[in-house]
């Protein structure tokens, strides 16, 4: 008998991604509009943080673009870790996002960080279509 890890329940771990993305929005947004906190960086600085955040957003999608052809070859056992690692890779723009956002108050790779984690998660990295056989 093999000891086979049973296979995740992708649904949930897709909302768990989407919860903790949007999440982590909505507290960096309240820190900033009801804690009082401001940016502590000059413009100058903010600028150029953006152009480096926004870079690697950037590379994040071509990441995870060269990944979803990975997700579509892959063997059914693989695809659950990789839809997995894809998801983290999308999440990590919104949290640069949320980062900068309470670093500056720019919106920019704020907006561009969850709108990469919402692609990812239904368009680039959707949940596998289930292919059972009709009754």
């Amino acid at each position: 008998m093999t000891d086979k890890a049973p296979t995740p329940p992708l649904a949930l771990l897709r909302a768990l991604f989407l919860t903790s993305g949007l999440g982590s929005i909505i507290v960096v947004w309240a820190m900033r509009t009801y804690g009082g906190f401001e940016g502590v960086l000059d413009p100058d600085t903010a600028q150029l943080l953006a152009f480096v955040f926004l870079g690697v957003i950037a590379v994040n999608v071509l990441v995870l673009a060269g990944l979803r052809r990975f997700v579509e070859r892959a063997h059914a056992d693989r695809k659950p870790t990789l839809l997995l690692m894809g998801w983290a890779v999308g999440e990590g723009g919104t949290l640069l996002g949320a980062v900068h956002y309470l670093l500056t108050g720019g919106t920019t790779v704020f907006i561009g960080g969850a709108v990469v984690l919402l692609l990812t998660l239904f368009v680039l990295l959707p949940l596998p279509a289930d292919k059972r056989p009709a009754s």
